[in-house]
């Protein structure tokens, strides 16, 4: 005795396969340091390190040092940290 099983349509699978962008070089991966924090945002969005530090108020070699944890960003450029941050 055999079975025969007849599907009135055939099963759809729909998949989607992503390839994973590769990250540019010195892409922080873990944010451990607010300047860490700073290079992502900034990467994420394309600019550069003196388009951050003139909208911080601050010269370029400040957000190199912030960038690269030889240096943490004073009181007075929280503020305006915290807004390039949100900034989309």
């Amino acid at each position: 005795m055999s079975v025969r099983c007849k599907f009135l349509t055939k099963p759809k699978l729909k998949l989607t396969v992503k390839r994973l962008k590769k990250l540019p070089k010195g892409y922080p991966i873990k944010l451990k340091t607010l300047g860490q924090k700073i290079r992502k945002h900034r990467m994420d969005l394309g600019l550069f390190q003196k388009d951050v530090a003139r909208f911080v108020g601050v010269v370029t070699d400040t957000v190199t040092l912030w960038e690269k944890g030889r240096k943490e960003p004073s009181k007075r450029y929280l503020k305006r940290i915290e807004q390039f941050l949100k900034k989309k």
